[in-house]
């Protein structure tokens, strides 16, 4: 079973630079996660609910942070700590219009966990 959330965007302060910790930028983030379910999914304990990835994300993103590489790590084990039966997680975040110049895109990174 896998659970996602695609798209989420939060308003938050990551960067190397001090302009970015002060000014701000857009980041949208895409979370998968797959575990194995122990049972038929009938109620939401049987699931992993996405208001809970949420929350988790929430809490990451409110964390002001160089790169964001170490947000993904840390999105990585808190799902790896609190999800018993998880057996991948797919996360991205992209910076909208990084402070790299010109750049009219985004900067994205990507981290993929699968458990042994």
């Amino acid at each position: 079973m896998i659970v996602s959330l695609k798209g989420v965007r939060f308003w938050a302060f990551h960067g190397v630079f001090p302009e970015e910790r002060v000014l701000g930028n857009w980041f949208t983030v895409n979370l998968a996660v797959e575990f194995t379910a122990s049972q038929p999914i009938l109620e939401l304990e049987n699931t992993i609910d996405y208001g809970t990835l949420h929350q988790w994300l929430k809490e990451e993103m409110e964390i002001p942070t160089p790169l964001l590489e170490e947000i993904g790590e840390r999105m990585v084990e808190k799902c790896k700590n609190r999800i018993p039966s998880l057996k991948k997680v797919q996360f991205e975040i992209q910076k909208q219009q990084p402070a790299i110049g010109l750049l009219s895109g985004n900067s994205s990174i990507s981290i993929v966990f699968e458990a042994q």
